[in-house]
């Protein structure tokens, strides 16, 4: 009789134990639901301050400068490489059985010995109707112009030769500068610290076949005791991986 009572006790008891969890797991429940739902929009919140805030910083004024120098960078590229495949077009090498009187394809067969810039030697001169002042392109860069001639060969002074000066034109301003060659393909000139000139600047020529290539502004060297801005034009291509010429009148 007793132990029949004490299985009840016992049963009633598990029943209420269960019955208490249960209401606390409701409740836990009921006030963790809401919390988790609070903290998750704070979350949410937050990235979306941060993706904003990181929106606005890539718009800065900082931003925006450093994005304009990586196209930069890129437009140099691409105009260096537009010029080094036009060096490079097989159509620019097919000159010597198409001669006419204003243009004669030739090869360079020499260049000075201690000096590989300072003159070239072409295989034509005045029996193929190349004469003293006639002007040297590789492709669309200009290179130098005819100083002496024999009837075979020519020899040709490049702009870039060290020393050498040539009146140039800055494409992006049409302004009329002034550079000196200072070997290997490098010319320099010295311009006032207000002139607007940035690497990737195309530098011209303007000679019998109109405007043309004479090089790419590479470096710009400003000293702040110094009024000048010293600038550094280069070719497109080293001068010695140039093999084939055009000469014109």
């Amino acid at each position: 009789m007793n132990y029949h009572h004490d299985n009840q006790r016992n049963t009633a008891w598990q029943l209420g134990g269960a019955i208490i969890l249960l209401c606390v797991l409701v409740g836990v429940f009921l006030f963790a639901a809401p919390a988790a739902y609070r903290l998750d929009q704070r979350i949410s919140d937050s990235r979306l301050g941060w993706v904003q805030g990181f929106d606005n910083a890539t718009t800065t004024p900082r931003a925006l400068e450093r994005e304009n120098e990586i196209l930069t960078e890129r437009v140099l590229f691409l105009q260096q490489q537009n010029a080094l495949l036009r060096l490079k077009n097989p159509a620019n090498l097919v000159f010597a059985s198409d001669n006419s009187e204003d243009r004669i394809g030739a090869w360079v067969i020499h260049r000075h010995p201690y000096n590989l810039t300072r003159y070239w030697i072409i295989d034509r001169g005045q029996n193929d109707g190349v004469s003293i002042g006639d002007v040297a392109y590789a492709g669309d860069v200009v290179i130098g112009v005819v100083e002496e001639e024999s009837a075979t060969t020519s020899q040709i002074l490049p702009f870039f030769a060290a020393g050498n000066e040539t009146q140039a034109i800055h494409q992006t301003s049409g302004s009329s500068i002034l550079v000196t060659g200072r070997g290997q393909g490098v010319y320099t000139t010295d311009l006032p610290r207000d002139f607007v000139i940035d690497p990737g600047d195309l530098i011209q020529w303007q000679g019998s076949r109109g405007i043309t290539t004479l090089g790419f502004v590479d470096t710009i060297i400003v000293d702040d005791r110094d009024a000048l801005q010293k600038v550094f034009i280069t070719l497109p291509t080293h001068p010695k991986k140039i093999h084939w010429l055009e000469v014109a009148k």
